[in-house]
């Protein structure tokens, strides 16, 4: 096993959802407290072009990445936005075990 193995989530959460209005600003704190608890990744970043979502990261002391106008389009994918922030993050492809999750409606009983 590779010590200097990083693991990275990247959360996508873009400001102007289709489906319901806000959805991302609203589930944010659950994915946040699901990762805190898991600690299982080195860095969480949140790619968003919300302003509200970033301010919520940085109170989780998470990475706050600011997403291209591109990938914030309704019509962007996750690989492109994924694409984006690992070549602007200058991972190391060697050193970084990549994974994304997606805001959701997760809660503890």
């Amino acid at each position: 096993m590779n010590k200097n193995l990083k693991h990275v989530v990247i959360i996508p959460a873009r400001k102007n959802s289709k489906g319901l209005k806000n959805k991302n600003r609203k589930l944010f704190e659950n994915t946040a407290k699901f990762l805190k608890k898991i600690s299982f990744f080195d860095q969480i970043i949140v790619a968003s072009d919300d302003n509200h979502i970033e301010k919520k990261t940085k109170k989780n002391n998470f990475i706050f990445y600011k997403r291209s106008k591109k990938n914030a389009a309704d019509n962007s994918s996750i690989k492109s936005l994924i694409e984006e922030v690992v070549k602007k993050k200058k991972f190391r492809k060697k050193y970084s075990n990549l994974a994304h999750i997606f805001n959701s409606a997760y809660q503890e009983n």
